[in-house]
C-alpha cells in the first residue's frame, strides 16, 4: 500500500458513496478498495444503507416542503419576533417612565454631530436596563467564574472586540451578560452587583456611523440614573437606579478601563 493510498480517510470513503469525492482522488480511492477488503466491504454497507434511506424516504422527497417550514417564512417569523420583542421592552419603558413622571433625557450640549449617536444609544441602554437589571434571575449568561468566555462571545456576536470591565476594586462583582438586540443592531449588556444588592449595566453598542469620540454625558430616566459616550466606534452607557452612590466616578473608572488613552 503506497503512501496516497494510506492518506485515503474515512470522509472521503463517504464522499465515494454520496458521488462527492473529488475525481483527482477516484483512482487512488478505487485502487485502495481493491487492496483493502475491509475498506471495500464498509463502502458496500454505506452504498446499501444510503439506497435504503433513499428507497425508505422516496415518498417525503417528493413532497413540497412544509409551508412552516419554509425558509423564507421561518426568517420572517424570526424577525418579527424581535421585532415584538424590542415593542414589547419598549412598552415596559414607557410604562415606567409613564409611572415616574419623567421623560428619558441627555443632560449638556453634545459635541460636533452627536446628537444623533448619543440619544439613540442612550435610549436603547434605558429600555434594556429597565428590562434586565431589576430581574433577579440569572441572566442569559451568568457567573463570574464564565467572564472571560462571555466577554468573548459578546465580541464575537458584535464583531468588535469588548475590552473586559472589572469593578472589583469598588466593590462589584461580574454577576453575567446577555445579546441584546437593538433597533440599530446587536448590544452586550453586562450587569454587575455589588455587596447590598445594587445593581448596575454597562450597554455597549457598535455605532458604526459614529467613528469620533465624545465627552461623557449625564443621561437618565425616572429614577435610572447613568451617563454614555462613544469611543473608538462603540458606544457605552453605565447605568443604575438611583440613588447610586459614586456612579459618575464608576463611569470614569469603566470609560478608564475601555479606552485608556
Amino acid at each position: 500500500m503506497n503512501e496516497i493510498e494510506r492518506a485515503i480517510t474515512e470522509d472521503e470513503l463517504h464522499a465515494f458513496v454520496d458521488g462527492q469525492l473529488d475525481s483527482a482522488r477516484r483512482p487512488a480511492l478505487e485502487r485502495h478498495l481493491e487492496q483493502d477488503q475491509s475498506a471495500a466491504k464498509r463502502v458496500a454497507a454505506y452504498k446499501m444503507q444510503r439506497a435504503a434511506l433513499r428507497a425508505a424516504l422516496a415518498d417525503h422527497l417528493a413532497e413540497p416542503i412544509p409551508p412552516l417550514l419554509d425558509p423564507r417564512r421561518l426568517m420572517k417569523l424570526r424577525e418579527a419576533r424581535r421585532r415584538i420583542a424590542w415593542q414589547m421592552a419598549a412598552a415596559i419603558l414607557f410604562a415606567f417612565l409613564a409611572g415616574s413622571g419623567a421623560g428619558w433625557l441627555v443632560r449638556g450640549r453634545l459635541p460636533d454631530g452627536s446628537p444623533a449617536g448619543i440619544p439613540a444609544l442612550a435610549q436603547e441602554a434605558l429600555i434594556i436596563h429597565a428590562v434586565y437589571a431589576t430581574d433577579r434571575g440569572p441572566p442569559a449568561e451568568s457567573g463570574a467564574a464564565r467572564q472571560n468566555a462571555i466577554y468573548q462571545w459578546l465580541s464575537s456576536e458584535l464583531k468588535h472586540p469588548l475590552i473586559m470591565v472589572n469593578l472589583t476594586a469598588i466593590g462589584y462583582r461580574f454577576v453575567g451578560g446577555r445579546l441584546a438586540a437593538t433597533d440599530h443592531g446587536p448590544a452586550a449588556m453586562l450587569l454587575y452587583e455589588d455587596a447590598g444588592g445594587t445593581r448596575l449595566t454597562v450597554f455597549v453598542r457598535p455605532m458604526p456611523d459614529r467613528k469620533r469620540d465624545t465627552r461623557t454625558v449625564h443621561v437618565g430616566a425616572g429614577d435610572v440614573d447613568g451617563y454614555a459616550w462613544i469611543c473608538d466606534g462603540l458606544g457605552y452607557a453605565v447605568l443604575a437606579t438611583a440613588p447610586t452612590k459614586d456612579l459618575h466616578d464608576i463611569a470614569v473608572m469603566v470609560r478608564h478601563q475601555v479606552d485608556p488613552t
